[in-house]
């Protein structure tokens, strides 16, 4: 992922999901990049509370270490191979987070809606995956256009106010044609 990150990057889980679509993964991209990723040995930020986790086990891969319903259901072994590596907790960095994480950060950009409202557990998992990406100074990749890309200029502007001068939100297309790019340099 030269271009992108040469150590961890934050993944949202839509990306994982959006591997199988071709709707979303227009000319393999998402595979290219999951692919160059674990080529370069990058690793997935997670954040300490779990909240990241839950939603990778929840959606992607069960409990017992198998891959969820829909990932088996997946007529490409590649894709299961790749999912499946990026879940192995080797291969991610925990970065701690306090009782509120992302207050320094994101509340302008991402309010967290009321408990109870039928998006709540959304924006907690999302404004977590803008956390871990932004405390790290690194790239959060994700196609979520309703909660993350339509806010990530506040989102940027907020980072670079606190010196975070790496951190960006960049959707699963963008990051696979930086990573090309880079590579078209070499």
């Amino acid at each position: 992922m030269k271009g992108l990150t040469d150590d961890h990057i934050a993944i949202d889980t839509n990306v994982f999901r959006h591997l199988r679509s071709p709707e979303w993964n227009v000319d393999d991209h998402i595979t290219g990049l999951l692919t160059a990723g674990m080529r370069d040995q990058v690793r997935l930020l997670m954040d300490s509370a779990g909240i990241i986790l839950d939603e990778y086990q929840r959606l992607l891969v069960g409990e017992d270490g198998k891959p969820s319903f829909e990932v088996r259901d997946s007529e490409d072994p590649v894709h299961i191979a790749l999912i499946l590596y990026w879940m192995t907790q080797a291969e991610q960095v925990m970065v701690d987070v306090a009782e509120d994480p992302v207050s320094r950060l994101v509340d302008v950009a991402l309010p967290l809606l009321p408990e109870g409202s039928k998006r709540y557990w959304n924006v907690v998992v999302d404004r977590v995956f803008v956390y871990v990406a932004f405390e790290k100074d690194r790239v959060l990749v994700t196609n979520d256009d309703t909660d993350i890309l339509s806010k990530r200029d506040v989102l940027r502007a907020r980072a670079r106010g606190v010196g975070q001068n790496k951190a960006d939100v960049l959707t699963s297309a963008e990051a696979w044609a930086r990573v090309q790019a880079f590579k078209a340099e070499e």
